[in-house]
């Protein structure tokens, strides 16, 4: 007596399920970098946006500190502190110039010491950065130095560097600015 068993399985092997799991792998990688990337990206631009109004602000500030107080007295208190070789941290919060740096003080300090230029943002009173991180304010990745350089008694460059560190490394972003005075 012979029996007769009937070899017809169905199913897939193991080389066809890992065929079709890498194809799916494949399918649903592609999006997730493209969307992983364009995070990345859009936090990029946000950091670059932030660090070129943080630059502005400080240029903004110059100009009003010219505009009240003229550019010789801007020139005396500040022209010699804040040279390209030493760069140096004003408070834009801050509203005089009070001796080279006194606590009062715009005039932070030279930037020799990469502390004197770290930028604190304030989240519980004023929503301001500034250099002053006693009064409850954070720390943030960015810093800001400023250097100034004379073309004449009456005009001079003001250069504004704002510089964030990012886990591939630390960027900036630089805008200069002529000043006169124009009164």
């Amino acid at each position: 007596m012979t029996t007769n068993y009937k070899t017809n399985q169905c199913g897939f092997t193991i080389i066809e399920s890992l065929v079709a799991i890498s194809i799916m792998l494949v399918a649903i990688a592609g999006p997730l970098t493209l969307a992983n990337n364009s995070i990345s990206n859009a936090v990029a631009s946000k950091q670059q946006l932030e660090a070129s109004y943080l630059g502005q602000d400080l240029l903004e500030y110059i100009r009003w500190v010219r505009d009240t107080e003229g550019t010789s007295q801007f020139l005396g208190e500040v022209g010699s502190l804040c040279t390209v070789s030493d760069p140096c941290a004003v408070d834009t919060t801050k509203t005089t110039f009070t001796g080279p740096t006194g606590s009062d003080s715009a005039l932070k300090g030279s930037c020799s010491d990469p502390s004197v230029c770290v930028l604190y943002y304030d989240k519980t009173g004023t929503h301001q950065y500034g250099h002053d991180g006693t009064t409850g304010a954070t720390p943030t990745t960015f810093s800001r130095s400023l250097a100034i350089t004379r073309i004449s008694s009456d005009e001079f460059t003001a250069t504004v560097v704002t510089a964030w560190k990012t886990p591939s490394g630390v960027r900036a972003v630089t805008l200069k600015e002529d000043f006169m005075n124009w009164k």
